[in-house]
């Protein structure tokens, strides 16, 4: 959880545009300013898709105190012996969270609440939807639950491709 906490708050490209979030999580909102999709590759592949407060989102150094954001995140997942079995997604559709059986699509969404030292109060969402209605940039929909609380909205996030520096508070 904390490597994915990491690469919230520190992924930093392009100013994605559409992007809206409604609603409240443990009574904290998200003022949507960018969105950036990062396409992971390696060692398992994986549709990370990062909604924030901060903008721009994509570029060497942002400061990430006092942020919040969301991610969500979509693999397929595929049966084999590879210790790897996932990949990013390369269709559209709806899917619902930790739900491998549409498509074999796996997703997660997870949001986070950093404070002034950029430690991160995270919340997984518990049961939703995520719509993928476009590629690169990828756009689409969500509809999450995270205990007692929900958030809806949309996004469009373009691909970044820029080094991020894992190690530091901006």
């Amino acid at each position: 959880m904390r490597e994915v906490s990491l690469w919230v708050a520190l992924l930093l490209s392009a100013c994605g545009g559409g992007n809206r979030v409604s609603g409240t999580v443990q009574g904290t909102s998200l003022a949507a300013h960018d969105a950036l999709a990062r396409v992971v590759r390696q060692p398992c592949g994986s549709l990370n898709i990062l909604i924030t407060s901060i903008s721009p989102v994509c570029a060497p150094a942002v400061n990430a105190k006092n942020a919040t954001s969301l991610t969500l995140l979509l693999a397929v997942v595929s049966s084999g012996n590879s210790p790897c079995t996932s990949a990013v997604p390369s269709g559209l559709g709806t899917f619902a969270l930790k739900d491998s059986g549409q498509g074999n699509v796996l997703v997660a969404a997870i949001f986070d609440d950093f404070n002034a030292s950029c430690e991160s109060r995270s919340q997984w969402a518990n049961t939703g939807t995520v719509t993928l209605s476009g590629l690169n940039p990828y756009s689409g929909t969500f509809d999450l639950t995270f205990d007692s609380d929900h958030l809806t909205g949309s996004f469009t996030a373009p691909e970044c491709t820029a080094a991020v520096e894992q190690n530091s508070c901006l």
